[in-house]
């Protein structure tokens, strides 16, 4: 379900997955990539933020970036890890 790519970016670290927003999915790739702090950026999708970090229930030692925006007019999400 997920792409794992490299590209130029205007978000920090490295691209791990993009794929469609599947929120029920979210908490367990976040698990997998060992994610324990997510920096979560909306770009034209409705939500609140805070909400959403309280139900992701995070506990890895790697920070994230957590893009939610629109491709092709559907929602969709890219885990970006940060640089150390």
């Amino acid at each position: 379900m997920f792409k794992r790519f490299r590209r130029s970016r205007p978000y920090p670290g490295d691209y791990r997955d993009s794929a469609p927003w599947n929120q029920k999915q979210l908490p367990a790739r976040l698990r997998e990539l060992d994610i324990g702090a997510v920096d979560i950026r909306r770009h034209g999708l409705a939500g609140d933020v805070d909400q959403l970090r309280k139900r992701l229930k995070l506990s890895g030692a790697c920070r994230a970036t957590l893009v939610m925006t629109r491709v092709n007019d559907r929602p969709w999400g890219l885990i970006c890890l940060d640089d150390e």
